[in-house]
């Protein structure tokens, strides 16, 4: 049998026998296509559908909700910054943290760095810990870079929670403000 299919192939012109070759191609990357890719791309989608379905509100267990503290507008954050000295990255951990509460996000802990002046700015680095969900996180983090435009997020690490739809986030914070000149 493969001896008259080798025949039949040799008498055929090059021209026929790239199209059946295409063909064969063809066939192939549709079978590839619909049996391998194409159902965990799907599940992927599904996925990421039902995260972004996901509310950024804090579960529904929560047995008093608390009001949310007002966030430090820019002016108010820059002269506590200079009233305070060093102390001013309270104002900084106290505005992350309402905006956190007010995205249904726990911050957990909050670490202050030492502060540096870069190019004419005073860095106040933090880093955070925070717990929620997916959804919840991203709308927080979201919120800090739309609230505090004076505040740049360094670095996010997330890993999944204790939960199975909770997620734990290590965030770097930096807020620049304008150095004091003495």
């Amino acid at each position: 049998m493969n001896d008259a299919l080798y025949a039949a192939l040799a008498r055929m012109p090059a021209r026929q026998l790239r199209l059946l070759a295409a063909g064969v191609v063809a066939i192939v990357a549709m079978g590839t296509w619909t049996l391998a890719v194409r159902a965990p791309w799907m599940t992927l989608r599904a996925v990421q559908v039902r995260l972004a379905a996901t509310p950024a509100t804090p579960a529904a267990n929560t047995a008093t909700p608390q009001a949310p503290a007002p966030a430090l507008t820019q002016l108010e954050r820059a002269a506590a910054a200079r009233a305070a000295g060093p102390d001013s990255v309270l104002g900084l951990i106290g505005a992350i943290d309402a905006s956190a509460r007010r995205h249904g996000v726990a911050v957990t802990a909050a670490q202050p760095l030492p502060v540096r002046t870069v190019a004419g700015w005073r860095e106040l680095p933090l880093d955070v810990q925070a717990s929620g969900t997916y959804a919840a996180l991203q709308a927080w983090l979201a919120a800090i870079e739309r609230d505090l435009p004076a505040a740049a997020l360094g670095q996010v690490d997330l890993q999944p929670g204790a939960a199975a739809n909770r997620r734990e986030a290590k965030v770097h914070v930096a807020l620049y403000l304008p150095a004091v000149q003495p």
